[in-house]
């Protein structure tokens, strides 16, 4: 590899897992030379922190409850006040609880619009709290990175969440109408 992020800061949430998509990123990119920055609602992510620091990567554990914009702003100021800065975001929070007990499941029709609030909050509401205290760092640089979680979304610092939501939550690009 060629360290590709060397020289940059990168904060990756829903990272607490040690076998989940977060973590396995976050390895990547710290691979590439990202110093990281990972973010999870348990205390867990200091742990991920640890495994990722013997591995011989700069990294920290942040806690936070991304559903609370005020935590959220608070995590990033203190990823900012520990790196410096924040280049690259990667929005991997969420919960799929389909199946879990007492959690909502089943076909969409019998999705209750309480179910659905929910599921919006936990999986898209957290992406856009968390984008939008830490792009304006990006912009006022002028350079950062917010990768989408669908292969055709596109973000970038002027437009982090450019478009329409595509069902998953995932920012989708704009199409031009016709003329």
């Amino acid at each position: 590899m060629d360290a590709e992020l060397a020289d940059k800061v990168a904060l990756v949430t829903g990272a607490g897992s040690p076998t989940g998509i977060g973590f396995a990123t976050a390895r990547i990119m710290g691979r590439e030379g990202a110093a990281l920055a990972l973010c999870s609602t348990t205390e867990r992510i200091h742990e991920r922190a640890a495994d990722l620091h013997g591995g011989g990567m700069r990294a920290a554990g942040f806690v936070a409850d991304l559903t609370d914009r005020a935590q959220v702003r608070e995590m990033v100021d203190a990823v900012v006040e520990a790196f410096g800065r924040i280049d690259v975001l990667v929005n991997n929070a969420g919960m799929v609880h389909v199946g879990m007990d007492g959690q909502p499941g089943g076909p969409f029709l019998d999705l209750s619009d309480a179910d659905w609030d929910l599921d919006l909050r936990l999986n898209l509401e957290t992406a856009y709290a968390v984008t939008r205290a830490a792009v304006p760092g990006m912009a006022q640089r002028g350079w950062g990175r917010v990768p989408g979680g669908s292969p055709r979304g596109r973000s970038s610092p002027r437009r982090p969440l450019q478009g329409c939501t595509h069902p998953s939550g995932a920012p989708e690009p704009r199409r031009r109408s016709p003329r």
